[in-house]
């Protein structure tokens, strides 16, 4: 009898043992994915600094010129240019296989 309790109690703090690693671990999860987070909001915005950059020179811009200028996918290229759009930088001309963009 004093054995299966001795067999239970440790089961007991085992258990209580790896919730409070678990509990731990999460946290640091939490903080790595912040800083991942981070670091992909400073990729964004080098990138789209550089669009704006590149937008000084030109009149006008494609999405398959976003994407060779940042060598990113055609999804992200739309995103990129859908975000300055949202920020009053650039005006959507036409739609489908004729879209361009234009300084606003």
């Amino acid at each position: 009898m004093e054995y299966l309790l001795g067999v239970i109690s440790g089961v007991v703090v085992s258990f209580i043992a790896c919730l409070f690693w678990l509990k731990g671990r999460a946290g640091v999860a939490v903080k790595e994915k912040i800083v991942y987070m981070n670091e992909d909001e400073a990729k964004k915005n080098e990138r789209l600094a550089k669009l704006e950059q590149y937008l000084i020179g030109h009149d006008r811009i494609t999405n398959a010129e976003v994407e060779k200028l940042l060598g990113v996918s055609d999804a992200t290229a739309t995103r990129y240019l859908d975000d300055l759009q949202a920020a009053n930088k650039l005006q959507q001309i036409n739609a489908g296989h004729n879209t361009y963009y234009t300084k606003a």
